[in-house]
């Protein structure tokens, strides 16, 4: 992924295209270039441990029993929640609709 920013950063530069960050402010120099490095490898580090402890979240859900979902239930089901947890139920709703 470092590769595609360098090569992106490269791409606008030499077609005269000026990046600028809300939240941090590189020189134009070698140290500029090497601080706004350090930043990208932390940004791309961070992402990574946030994507990891998604994934043991979920996983953790699933191996105690409990409800995975992203955005909405498959169709033909709806989530029932209940005080602690949540379980799909199937919507007689949608089975007559079909």
């Amino acid at each position: 992924m470092l590769m595609e920013k360098s090569y992106l950063k490269d791409w606008f530069r030499r077609y005269g295209v000026a990046i600028d960050y809300a939240t941090q402010d590189f020189a134009d120099d070698a140290a500029g270039n090497a601080q706004e490095a350090m930043h990208e490898v932390f940004d791309e580090w961070q992402a990574e441990e946030i994507r990891e402890k998604s994934i043991r979240g979920r996983r953790r859900k699933a191996m105690s029993g409990e409800v995975v979902l992203s955005i909405n239930p498959p169709y033909g089901y709806r989530l029932v929640n209940e005080k602690k947890a949540a379980r799909l139920e199937i919507d007689e709703g949608a089975r007559r609709a079909s």
